[in-house]
C-alpha cells in the first residue's frame, strides 16, 4: 500500500511517498498540479503524468492521496478536482483529501486543539489563527 502527501505549488510538485512501513520518499517533480482557470481535468493529467513518472508500475498500489494546493480553500473547487482525478481511470480508487497548501500548513504546524497562528507569505499571503479549544467543565 501506498500513501502520498503533496504540496502543489505554481512550479514544482513534492510528493511525501510512504510504502507500506517503510521511511517515507521525499521527491520533488519540476511540474505544476495547480488548477488554472478552472481546468480540473488538466491538474488530474499532470498528477496522473507525475504519479506513473516517479512510481512506475506502482500506481495501483496508491491507496490514499492528500493534496495541499493552492486556491482550493473551497469546497466545490476540491470536490470538482477530486471529481477529475477519479475520472483518470488509474486514480478512480484513491482516496483524495483535498485542501488548500494555507490549511495543510496550518493543521500541520498547530495541531487541532492548540492555539497559534500561521503566516505564509509567497505570490498570495495568509494568516490563520486559532484559539485554544477547551474541553470539559472550567
Amino acid at each position: 500500500m501506498i500513501a502520498i502527501g503533496i504540496d502543489g505549488g505554481g512550479t514544482r510538485t513534492r510528493l511525501m511517498i510512504r510504502r507500506d512501513h517503510e521511511e517515507p520518499e521525499f521527491i520533488v517533480v519540476d511540474r505544476s498540479i495547480k488548477v488554472r482557470a478552472k481546468d480540473y481535468a488538466a491538474s488530474a493529467t499532470a498528477l496522473h503524468g507525475i504519479l506513473e513518472e516517479v512510481l512506475p508500475g506502482a500506481v495501483s498500489e496508491i491507496r490514499a492521496i492528500a493534496i495541499g494546493l493552492a486556491g482550493m480553500g473551497r469546497d466545490e473547487d476540491q470536490m470538482a478536482l477530486a471529481e477529475a482525478l477519479r475520472a483518470v481511470p488509474e486514480l478512480a480508487k484513491i482516496d483524495f483529501v483535498i485542501d488548500s497548501d494555507a490549511i495543510f500548513t496550518f493543521k500541520s504546524a498547530i495541531g487541532e486543539q492548540e492555539a497559534g497562528m500561521v503566516l505564509m507569505l509567497g505570490t498570495g499571503s495568509v494568516c490563520l489563527r486559532s484559539e485554544e479549544r477547551r474541553v470539559g467543565k472550567e
